[in-house]
């Protein structure tokens, strides 16, 4: 029983060890001086988490070929969002289409980044490799860990520890991401049993001084991981020491006082070991942990022959495993009733998915207590992040769907204004007569041609200077008419010297007259053009628009059975999904009954042995 026992607790531990994920942190894009406003827009939605509205926003500005000077750089930015919707072969064709043009060596050395991403998501170890060997340049300093994390996962992918062990050896940074590198270095070590190489790759986290929650988590998990390895390995009192670093406070506690019980009955002390697994008795029952040491304590008990304790212990556990036995088979309809899944993402599924999103909270109900290590693994929260984006897909599809109804009503608004406007437009048209306008500009220009022909600086004098100029000549004339003498003499005199002022002051402004008149006619010839082009334009949208509200109908009333089809698509799909996650937790909770099935009969076991010793030695239990 104990051999049974310990195999079950390691290999039960060693699994939520091997569950532990690396941070998730997005691989941001290193974007140079932002040179147009579509992709300021495109980076505006990025940098807020935003990544549907930026997706598609880009997509659009590169469909109208607004991108061209960010062109790389948006193909790159293009990719990582589809990389991180799982959308591994559109990201893969986007990458290798940057590495089949001459894009610069930084774009192509990130796009190889990229692509050994997705190659190693997908299983293909060797491809990653290949393509992070293309890499000939450092990344960008905050890719650098990143990249150097994804050879350390290739490395132990491909069972190459040594390498993947020197590579963290001379990891520089002793930041969060080589701590997750080292801890998942030591698990796979311990699966692969060796031991003495895990335990140093284990105990350097074990031992890190921090006040992250995450890292204090990840220094008990690894600590809890290498006492239960040193256990399977009869090192009891290694373990015991190990497993006594765990805080009493954190998530592990429990499994670290089971763990330490089991440590204590490899040196036969079984009264010390009844001190951490009868601590676990004022633990609720929730915890697995506590149901384990249901069966620890009256083993312990029966080896320090407290027979009659120990049959009560064995008693106790078969009604706590059979109480919990029930809780499960309610726990399964519920999860086959959808409930569960819907608890677990609540209204989290209508925000914008993408890279940034994880689970950061689970319910608080009896189906979390049994599914806490799958809801935990790798494979589920993939399921469940794509059936968080196709929920989150449903409810773009029909808030698009609502949309179309905005849009028909805008485009009865604007079919109405247009029918309002459309006569006082043609009224005003119809007011204008452009080719009389013409006529009368053809006109004036001919005769300021004339005017710069003859100089004629006079047609160009002002009013008032016309009227100076036809008061001399009147004076003039009436002079002429008077007899010669010295006053009329000074009078004439004094007329032609005012004639003169007057004609210097007219030849003097002529030029500069004249070059206003030519540009005002100029102005003229730009007005008429573009009043031409105005009056073409009015003729050709009121020819067009008609037509172009009918293609905008036809546009509208084509989108919406195409919506449909697509929400009607992403709910079966999605029913799919739900299924396959309710079927991932259905078989762990089937597993957690058969465990508990298995630790009755062994309880019932151990109480008819205990019975059996009674009544052939005599004693009363």
């Amino acid at each position: 029983m104990k051999g049974r026992i310990h195999q079950l607790l390691i290999a039960f531990t060693l699994c939520l060890a091997g569950a532990a994920q690396l941070h998730a942190d997005e691989d941001s894009l290193e974007i140079g001086q932002v040179r147009n406003l579509p992709f300021g827009e495109v980076l505006f939605y990025f940098y807020q988490d935003d990544y549907f509205p930026a997706l598609t926003r880009l997509m659009a500005a590169q469909h109208r070929g607004e991108l061209d000077d960010h062109a790389d750089d948006a193909e790159l930015l293009r990719g990582g969002m589809m990389l991180s919707y799982g959308l591994h072969r559109d990201a893969g064709e986007i990458f290798n289409r940057l590495l089949d043009r001459k894009a610069p060596r930084p774009v192509k050395d990130r796009a190889w980044y990229f692509l050994a991403r997705i190659w190693f998501q997908r299983g293909y170890y060797e491809r990653a490799e290949t393509a992070l060997a293309r890499i000939l340049a450092p990344l960008p300093e905050h890719m650098q860990e990143r990249h150097m994390m994804l050879r350390a996962q290739v490395m132990m992918a491909r069972g190459d520890f040594n390498a993947a062990s020197r590579l963290l050896d001379d990891w520089r940074s002793d930041g969060d991401l080589a701590n997750f590198a080292r801890y998942n270095l030591g698990v796979a070590l311990v699966r692969q049993g060796r031991l003495s190489e895990a335990t140093s790759q284990l105990e350097r986290v074990g031992r890190i001084r921090t006040t992250d929650l995450e890292m204090l988590a990840l220094r008990d998990r690894a600590n809890l991981a290498l006492g239960f390895a040193l256990i399977q390995d009869q090192q009891g009192h290694a373990a015991r020491k190990v497993l006594g670093r765990v805080r009493l406070s954190g998530p592990f506690s429990s499994k670290a006082l089971l763990g330490a019980g089991w440590a204590d009955s490899l040196a036969e002390d079984y009264q010390r070991a009844l001190v951490p697994w009868g601590a676990l008795q004022d633990h609720h029952l929730l915890d697995s942990a506590v149901l384990e040491s249901l069966l620890a304590v009256p083993y312990a008990l029966g080896k320090l022959q407290a027979n009659r304790h120990a049959a009560d212990a064995y008693l106790s556990a078969i009604q706590a495993y059979a109480r919990e036995t029930d809780q499960l088979d309610q726990a399964i309809a519920r999860m086959r009733s959808g409930e569960y899944l819907s608890q677990l993402l609540q209204d989290d599924a209508v925000n914008d998915p993408g890279w940034s999103w994880r689970l950061k909270t689970i319910p608080d109900s009896n189906e979390s207590r049994y599914l806490y290590l799958l809801v935990a693994s790798h494979r589920f929260q993939e399921g469940l992040r794509n059936y968080r984006d196709l929920r989150f897909l449903q409810y773009n599809l029909g808030q698009w769907l609502q949309s179309l109804a905005a849009f028909d009503d805008m485009l009865d608004t604007r079919e109405l204004a247009y029918a309002q406007r459309e006569p006082a437009v043609v009224r005003a048209i119809d007011e204008v007569d452009l080719d009389s306008l013409a006529r009368r500009q053809l006109e004036f220009a001919a005769r300021i041609s004339e005017i710069d022909e003859n100089s004629d600086y006079l047609a160009l004098a002002s009013a008032a200077e016309q009227s100076q100029n036809h008061r001399l000549r009147l004076v003039e004339k009436k002079l002429a008419l008077l007899p010669y003498g010295s006053e009329t003499s000074d009078l004439r005199k004094k007329q032609r010297l005012l004639a003169g002022v007057l004609n210097w002051r007219l030849e003097a402004r002529f030029k500069e007259r004249l070059w206003r008149q030519k540009k005002t006619l100029n102005d003229l010839d730009i007005a008429m053009l573009d009043a031409r082009r105005r009056s073409a334009k009015v003729s050709r949208a009121r020819t067009e628009m008609p037509a172009r509200f009918v293609r905008y109908r036809q546009t509208i009333d084509g989108l919406r059975p195409r919506v449909r089809a697509m929400i009607e698509q992403a709910a079966i799909i999605a029913a799919t999904q739900q299924a396959f996650l309710q079927s991932l937790a259905i078989a762990e909770l089937e597993a957690q009954k058969q465990r508990l099935y298995t630790y009755r009969v062994q309880a019932r076991f151990a109480l008819a042995t205990i019975y059996d010793r009674a009544t052939t030695q005599g004693f009363s239990p």
